[in-house]
């Protein structure tokens, strides 16, 4: 046909060579591109993005994206967690980790500090006016309905973000958490004239045990008022 003899040629056409090895290759870079998309694009829970804007707080983001991370059942995998982490930098944040970031290797794991992105990225952002803020919720602080371990753990919490105790002396911090004590433990700590926190912290939860045991006693544990008004009235 036209002056072609094809059946000379079909004996001479073959496929390019495909290697094992080549395709495992592949296979294994589409299985990580699936897997890379749906932890960007079908996580159950939304993971936050960061842009280092003066409103964010990168701890508050870094410790988002970290429970983000574990509630998506992406496991404990640092490697993991580093890729999507920079993924969910954007604008000035990304422009960063080009520029100033680019010899972080990971997420949180490296023996220099330097090199971890969870670090680098606080050291970067976390600015005065945040912390000043911090210090603001820290101040206004109170008991609530929880226990003393609780409102201790809340406040030390707090008490990190808004510098630690480089920003809140020693004796304001044991101020701040006397005056949001629960009225009932005030006096009694008070009293006691703890020397620190952590003594603050002691007198507090004896006087919390006390409560506890004098309630016990008066109210003995699993009878409760509508309990007693069911009771039978014996003549």
């Amino acid at each position: 046909m036209y002056n072609h003899d094809i059946g000379a040629d079909w004996n001479n056409l073959a496929l390019p060579p495909v290697t094992l090895t080549g395709l495992q290759g592949e296979v294994q870079a589409n299985t990580n591109a699936i897997g890379n998309l749906n932890a960007n694009r079908g996580a159950i829970v939304e993971i936050p993005v960061f842009y280092g804007t003066s409103g964010e707080d990168p701890e508050e983001w870094a410790d988002k994206f970290e429970e983000t991370f574990t509630a998506n059942g992406l496991g404990n995998d640092d490697a993991q967690r580093f890729r999507l982490a920079k993924a969910k930098l954007m604008g000035g944040a990304a422009d960063w980790l080009k520029t100033e970031g680019v010899n972080i290797v990971d997420w949180n794991i490296n023996g220099d500090h330097n090199l971890r992105l969870r670090v680098r990225i606080i050291g970067k952002y976390a600015s005065d006016e945040i912390k000043d803020r911090w210090l603001e919720q820290l101040e206004k602080i109170r008991q609530g309905d929880e226990n003393v371990t609780q409102y201790l753990t809340r406040f030390k919490y707090m008490l990190k973000r808004a510098g630690g105790d480089a920003a809140v002396a020693a004796n304001q911090q044991k101020r701040i958490f006397i005056r949001g004590l629960k009225p009932d433990f005030t006096k009694d700590v008070v009293m006691g004239n703890p020397a620190d926190l952590n003594a603050t912290f002691q007198i507090a939860k004896n006087v919390e045990r006390g409560l506890e045991a004098l309630t016990d006693k008066v109210q003995p544990k699993g009878i409760n008022d509508e309990q007693r008004r069911q009771e039978p009235i014996v003549q």
